[in-house]
């Protein structure tokens, strides 16, 4: 199976003026100007008391209630294989991030693999929050 690079990164530039109500924003000054260093919208998470659940290929979980976790969440269209090598020790997991410092951006990407690789679960997308919690030199 051939799989693409995805870009998150171009999906969640910052505008020159948010265009949503921020929930979240780093911000510095000086006597003249305030600066909107990064800012985040509200997050979407669920408060509901009934649980959701969400498909991993050919296995039904409970969804995660920080929905951002599973945007961009792609399985092979089987994960037991994946399940038992998870059991067994020997899954591969592998993750990376990167953090756009001119945007004030932070964006991440992992995959959760059998030995074999035939049976995956990958992800990414962008992270949010503070500068300070984004940028990995912190």
């Amino acid at each position: 199976m051939v799989r693409k690079h995805h870009s998150y990164f171009g999906e969640f530039l910052v505008e020159e003026s948010p265009l949503v109500p921020l929930l979240r924003a780093t911000v510095e000054g000086d006597v003249e100007t305030i600066y909107l260093l990064n800012s985040s919208a509200q997050q979407s998470v669920r408060v509901d008391t009934v649980l959701e659940s969400i498909q991993l290929g050919d296995l039904q979980t409970i969804a995660p209630t920080i929905t951002w976790v599973t945007e961009h969440l792609r399985t092979s269209p089987s994960i037991q294989h994946l399940v038992n090598d998870i059991a067994n020790g020997t899954a591969v997991a592998v993750c990376d991030g990167s953090y756009f410092e001119i945007h004030g951006i932070g964006s991440s990407a992992s995959i959760l693999s059998s030995a074999d690789g035939s049976s995956w679960i990958e992800g990414g997308g962008i992270i949010p929050g503070p500068i300070s919690d984004l940028n990995s030199y912190r």
